[in-house]
């Protein structure tokens, strides 16, 4: 079965952008490269596994945590079960926050109370490089995925 037919069968029961990106996830290329490639054979096992998440998908797992990352302000974090999913509301107070940040230069200290996956801080951290950003956490496992995540920030190209 081509990955155009494994779409097809997924009409009805996922919105077309979660079969993608379930299955870009489970043969590691990016969304774009299956649509562009959808001629593409898969293996048995790359059809279990999609299904193995579809499964996860139909019990209520969050898409995000099944892909184990997600997009948020234009950078791909890292997201794991302790921590929050990035929502798109929260890229408002992002926008306001760098807007502020650059107002005034002598505005350069910010906290970011309860950071989670970091989004909020890695993204001002990132298009304010001068801030002097404080993010922490009571929990030391979303302390980790932050700081990995603020360590392997990239942006999103495809």
């Amino acid at each position: 079965m081509n990955a155009a037919e494994f779409l097809e069968q997924q009409k009805g029961d996922w919105t077309d952008l979660d079969a993608q990106l379930i299955l870009a996830h489970v043969i590691d290329r990016p969304r774009t490269w299956i649509l562009a490639h959808l001629e593409t054979q898969l293996t048995q096992s790359q059809i279990d596994s999609a299904q193995t998440e579809f499964s996860k998908l139909k019990d209520g797992t969050p898409l995000p945590y099944i892909l184990g990352h997600w997009e948020f302000f234009g950078l791909d974090f890292d997201i794991t079960n302790e921590v929050l999913i990035p929502r798109p509301e929260t890229e408002l107070l992002v926008e306001k926050a760098i807007a502020w940040l650059k107002e005034s230069p002598e505005r350069r200290t910010m906290a970011d109370i309860g950071t989670g996956s970091g989004a909020i801080a890695t993204s001002i951290a990132m298009h304010v490089p001068d801030a002097r950003i404080l993010a922490t956490d009571i929990s030391l496992s979303a302390l980790q995925v932050a700081k990995h995540n603020a360590q392997n920030s990239t942006s999103i190209t495809a």
